[in-house]
């Protein structure tokens, strides 16, 4: 059977439907049926082009805690899992992300520290203070924050911000296991 008895078939399809997951199209012509076809094609390929993320992580290494200065930012040495080429590491920089697309960005993040202490992001040079997450003592340092990115290849890292005091990335925490720093990047639109 060939393409054409089979778009020839389909064009004698009259009032019936075609129930594609939730999704009900009433078909009169193959003219109809190409056409919601290209629509949801162009649905899928809109929601598929926004599913975009990528994760980098640093297991803190040796027995010897590494300092974070105020105003300095966290080294994540490893790509993790990723499904983007727009969210990539500034060259060989361990600490600067490139966003290459505009648009609104879930950032999370995450560091055992010794002592108190603050973590933020810091997007294209300036602090986005909403993002800014403190600790008053030894423990993780969690935040997570969407960031509007509104110049294409901007950069983004996690700073301990300027005038916060300085601490360490703990080796080990809780156990023998060696704790890593994570930040995952998310496009959500």
């Amino acid at each position: 059977m060939s393409v054409t008895d089979i778009l020839g078939g389909l064009g004698k399809i009259r009032n019936d439907y075609i129930d594609t997951a939730a999704i009900i199209i009433p078909i009169t012509n193959v003219e109809n049926l190409v056409a919601n076809i290209n629509v949801l094609s162009s649905e899928i390929d809109t929601v598929a082009s926004r599913q975009q993320f990528s994760e980098f992580f640093s297991p803190v290494p040796g027995s010897t805690a590494m300092p974070v200065l105020a105003g300095s930012s966290i080294e994540f040495g490893i790509d993790g899992p990723f499904y983007s080429d727009r969210i990539v590491r500034d060259g060989a920089n361990l600490d600067d992300f490139i966003l290459k697309d505009i648009g609104l960005y879930k950032v999370s993040f995450g560091a055992t520290i010794d002592a108190a202490g603050q973590l933020g992001i810091l997007l294209a040079g300036s602090l986005v203070t909403r993002s800014v997450v403190g600790i008053a003592g030894a423990g993780r340092l969690c935040g997570s924050c969407v960031i509007s990115c509104t110049v294409a290849n901007s950069v983004l890292s996690i700073v301990n911000p300027v005038g916060g005091s300085t601490f360490s990335l703990t080796p080990s925490a809780g156990g023998t296991g060696v704790v890593s720093c994570n930040l995952l990047i998310e496009k959500v639109y």
